[in-house]
């Protein structure tokens, strides 16, 4: 046997430590490979989980946007409805305005003559002439 020089017995501990680191790496590259597996089911089921979501949620978009618009043109039906109905409103207003115009100038000699028969105290007289039943009269007297 043939004694080993020290160079020799270096390489074969580098040799030895080489192996050793080999097969270190390897359990490891083993063990990232399963982690790797897992993330990627992961990841599979998230992104699963993700798309059925954004479904759901495309699908309540829908149904949102549809019952906005039927309302939105229910709404503007409204409006219109509205918008008609002011203008008959104001048509109204307009004739009954005339009709008052009228009535005030038609009769605006009969207001003065009330007024005088107020001031000759009359009124009581003229309101039982019309079937007007008075139970009452206040006097008030100025100073």
């Amino acid at each position: 046997m043939k004694a080993t020089s020290p160079a020799v017995r270096e390489i074969w501990g580098l040799i030895k430590e080489t192996q050793k680191n080999i097969k270190e790496t390897q359990k490891n590259i083993k063990d990232l490979s399963a982690s790797q597996k897992e993330t990627d089911q992961q990841i599979k089921k998230f992104s699963a989980e993700l798309s059925a979501n954004q479904k759901e949620t495309d699908k309540q978009i829908k149904k949102f946007s549809a019952e906005l618009s039927a309302s939105q043109k229910e709404t503007d039906q409204s409006i219109k409805d509205l918008s008609a109905s002011q203008k008959q409103t104001d048509e109204q207003m307009k004739r009954t305005d005339i009709k008052l115009d009228k009535f005030i100038g038609d009769t605006g000699n009969r207001w003065g003559k009330l007024g005088e028969n107020l001031v000759k105290g009359s009124l009581v007289q003229r309101l039982k002439e019309k079937g007007v039943k008075v139970e009452g009269v206040i006097t008030v007297s100025t100073p």
